[in-house]
C-alpha cells in the first residue's frame, strides 16, 4: 500500500514536471517567434527612420 502510494505521487509529481517543462517550451517558442518577427520589423522599418 506504501509503494503504491510513494507511486502515485511519483507521478503526480512526473506530470506536473512534464507541464511545467511544456509551459516553459511553449514560452520559449513564442519569445522566438516575437523576436523573430521584431528583427523582421526592424530591418523593414530600418531605412525608414534613417532618411
Amino acid at each position: 500500500m506504501m509503494l503504491l502510494h510513494v507511486c502515485s505521487s511519483l507521478n503526480l509529481f512526473q506530470r506536473s514536471y512534464t507541464m511545467q517543462r511544456k509551459k516553459w517550451f511553449r514560452i520559449v517558442i513564442y519569445l522566438m517567434l516575437v523576436a523573430m518577427v521584431g528583427s523582421t520589423l526592424l530591418v523593414i522599418l530600418e531605412p525608414l527612420f534613417f532618411r
